[in-house]
């Protein structure tokens, strides 16, 4: 177990979060800790450039993909506040999830909410984490 896997599991334990992945940003994006069992285990570095990027109508437009699921920006405040609102999408009218993006120095917050989770919540249970690392230089 990694020293980042201690945050995740925090997430985790918030009973608001069904994933979660921290993902350093500098160089090459890589995934520093994740849930085993989510879809942000398998983010790459491509997707990772997308949410990063200056291209900011791009995913306000099309969209972003995380671990090959596909997600719909609802409120983009990167460059200014560090922050994406999305929503997962589901083509077969299944349940959609709330998705917080956090931008720290070094690294990308990403929680997924699980079923009936509003993103307000969703942002709450990660707020202390990316507060917490950010104070901290990452």
């Amino acid at each position: 177990m990694s020293g980042w896997d201690g945050y995740i599991a925090s997430l985790m334990a918030t009973n608001s979060c069904q994933d979660a992945a921290i993902i350093g940003i500098e160089g090459t994006p890589c995934v520093w800790a994740a849930h085993p069992h989510g879809f942000l285990i398998n983010c790459t570095p491509q997707e990772i450039n997308m949410v990063t990027g200056k291209d900011r109508n791009a995913i306000l437009i099309g969209g972003l993909t995380l671990g090959q699921q596909k997600i719909s920006v609802i409120k983009d405040l990167f460059v200014e506040e560090g922050t994406i609102d999305a929503r997962t999408k589901n083509s077969t009218g299944g349940p959609t999830y709330a998705v917080s993006i956090n931008k720290t120095c070094k690294t990308l917050i990403i929680a997924v909410g699980k079923e009936g989770v509003h993103g307000g919540v969703l942002n709450s249970a990660v707020n202390s984490t990316v507060k917490y690392l950010r104070d901290a230089g990452y």
